[in-house]
């Protein structure tokens, strides 16, 4: 059966573009440990993917959290709040705020749970990668973050050969408690496809030269 696939391999970058949204993502469960934001006033709000330098490769995923500059309503002491990390125990979230505190929206993505998850399809990514988040109490405090699509996670193209035969099973044990013999190695794997590849160099809305291969095979 003849299969295509497409990659890309490398690009050069070009300047920023607009921002698009149409993917609706979710947040994480309430928390009965997280912080009462009925008591805060919040001033504006932050998105941070730690570690993150601007850019998404395309099926690649990373957590965030949502900060906050906010003042107690009771004594107005001004404080920073977050956002759990994803994953988080529950004595891990006490204290801090519940993503269901803000409506969140990605382009070229989803967001589940404090993870941000970038779709795997190139040509649905050429514009890069956007998630807003919005304040649920105060709709008016809205923080958005783009970010550049980048192909540095496609390092190769090919397809898988044939799996090896498995292993002898090892000998049973002779008596209670004696552990039985080592299993033999499994046969050689077969040979990979035969692949013919069709190489090309396109321009994108966001890079000047980016590197496309077509796999036949």
């Amino acid at each position: 059966m003849l299969r295509h696939s497409y990659i890309i391999l490398a690009a050069l970058a070009l300047g920023s573009g607009c921002a698009l949204f149409s993917a609706l993502g979710s947040s994480t469960d309430g928390s009965a440990f997280a912080a009462d934001m009925e008591k805060f006033e919040v001033e504006s709000i932050d998105l941070v993917v730690p570690g993150n330098d601007g850019t998404f490769c395309p099926g690649a995923s990373a957590p965030f959290t949502i900060t906050a500059q906010a003042t107690k309503k009771k004594n107005g002491q001004s404080v920073q709040l977050q956002t759990a990390a994803a994953g988080s125990k529950a004595a891990d979230a006490r204290g801090k705020m519940d993503l269901t505190e803000f409506a969140m929206e990605a382009r070229g993505g989803s967001v589940e749970r404090g993870v941000l998850t970038t779709t795997g399809n190139p040509w649905e990514t050429l514009m890069g990668f956007d998630v807003r988040a919005t304040y649920r109490n105060d709709k008016t405090k809205v923080i958005e973050k783009h970010f550049e699509p980048v192909y540095s996670c496609f390092t190769g193209v090919g397809g898988s050969g044939a799996s090896g035969a498995e292993g002898e099973g090892g000998y049973p044990g002779q008596e209670p408690g004696q552990g039985g013999g080592a299993a033999g190695p499994g046969g050689g794997g077969g040979p990979g496809p035969r692949v013919t590849a069709y190489v090309t160099v396109v321009r994108t809305p966001k890079h000047s030269h980016v590197g496309l291969v077509k796999i036949e095979g």
